[in-house]
């Protein structure tokens, strides 16, 4: 039976080096054993969540991303919910209900919440949810979930694409979708004049601002998560929830401003009407989202960089409006970054597997003609000798009673 834990399913790694339709169902059928480790399985149920028609060919294909579910990863088929008659999938009828157990997973895993795992499966976009759900397990299994280290992956967008078969502007424009619901976050630093993106789970989204806002300290990145930083965010759960520190409940700000200033508040921040202004200011520069970062950016430099928390206050003041400029300036530049990417011709994607497949097949059929040539040419050699046995002989040869 599939562990649960805290409303997570976990997927074998293995997973990665199959498909997207393979990456989909098996993170549907992993949802549906959750309980008791079967789940019920319905081809044409499939075929809808999958986005394509009820048709043959589309069974067919559903048909063998399953089997390779069962050759490459031990899932089991079986006729009744007692999981005891075991199922060949290739006598499967098209409207037969059966059953799949999914096997257990113990190391090398990755996990996905199954709150990521209903927006993926029920978002509303044109592209294809397999492939953005590919890219997302793409994405988090490179993460470190040993909890020594920040949640946060390092990929390129070169590795993303040799790894998922998308070209370069496909893996932008996903990005893109799995930013805008929530599910990774992402943000660009520069480290010896070069671009690199980070990702994390949205909800371990701290781990990627802290990250980002240490480069601009240091020049690099460290792996582990700062001790500090840690304190930050128990702290602020805990001011939101349990503080006898007066709430700002008469500010005015987007609560998640107010939330973001909390370590700022209690270092002596006054939410006078200057304070106020420029916080306002600086949000019709970069936006309510933008300027959480930047906040969150000045508290680790003021927490990291041997500040006074006596001077906290003023730093603030002093650097909120440049901040808010910095992280409008760089979200402009990625913007245009990506607008001449989605510019650039599409280069055409490469299906290796299928590449593979297609040229087994022709290597079978080659064989198999070659099979039959022999064949053809055993027989003609074969009806020669018969030929030449019942050819009528000659008067002489009768005459030596040969």
């Amino acid at each position: 039976m599939l562990i649960q834990d805290n409303l997570h399913i976990q997927i074998s790694k293995k997973i990665l080096n199959l498909e997207a339709n393979e990456a989909y169902f098996y993170s549907i059928l992993s949802k549906s054993s959750l309980l008791d480790g079967g789940a019920m399985v319905h081809l044409p149920q499939l075929a809808e969540m999958l986005g394509v028609s009820n048709r043959t060919e589309n069974r067919d294909k559903i048909k063998q991303s399953l089997a390779n579910l069962e050759s490459n990863l031990g899932f089991e088929y079986y006729t009744d919910f007692q999981l005891k008659k075991r199922l060949n999938l290739l006598e499967l009828k098209g409207t037969q209900y059966f059953y799949a157990k999914v096997p257990s997973v113990i190391d090398n895993f990755l996990k996905m919440s199954l709150g990521d795992f209903n927006k993926l499966v029920y978002f509303e976009e044109k592209e294809c949810k397999q492939m953005i759900m590919f890219q997302y397990l793409y994405i988090v299994g490179m993460v470190n979930e040993s909890g020594k280290e920040r949640k946060i992956s390092y990929p390129t967008v070169e590795g993303i694409a040799a790894a998922t078969g998308f070209d370069r502007k496909t893996v932008f424009r996903y990005n893109e979708i799995l930013v805008k619901y929530n599910l990774i976050y992402m943000d660009t630093v520069t480290i010896k004049d070069k671009s690199h993106n980070k990702y994390s789970r949205w909800s371990d989204k701290e781990d990627v601002i802290e990250a980002v806002a240490e480069v601009k300290i240091t020049g690099y990145i460290s792996k582990k998560r700062k001790t500090q930083h840690e304190g930050v965010v128990e702290t602020t759960n805990k001011v939101v929830a349990k503080s006898t520190t007066p709430k700002n409940d008469n500010t005015g700000l987007d609560p998640s401003i107010d939330k973001a200033l909390v370590g700022f508040v209690k270092a002596g921040l006054a939410m006078h009407k200057g304070t106020k202004s420029k916080i306002n200011e600086a949000i019709e520069i970069c936006g309510v989202e933008q300027l959480i970062i930047g906040i969150k950016e000045l508290d680790f430099i003021c927490r990291n960089n041997g500040i006074p928390e006596s001077k906290w206050a003023g730093y603030f003041s002093n650097n909120i409006i440049s901040k808010a400029k910095e992280r409008k300036k760089q979200v402009e530049a990625q913007k245009r970054a990506n607008e001449k990417l989605m510019n650039e011709p599409v280069t055409p994607t490469i299906d290796y597997t299928k590449t593979y497949r297609e040229t087994q097949i022709r290597l079978k059929e080659m064989e198999k003609e070659k099979k039959i040539e022999e064949e053809e040419k055993l027989m003609k050699s074969l009806s020669l000798f018969t030929d030449e046995q019942e050819k009528p002989k000659e008067d002489w040869l009768l005459a030596l009673g040969i």
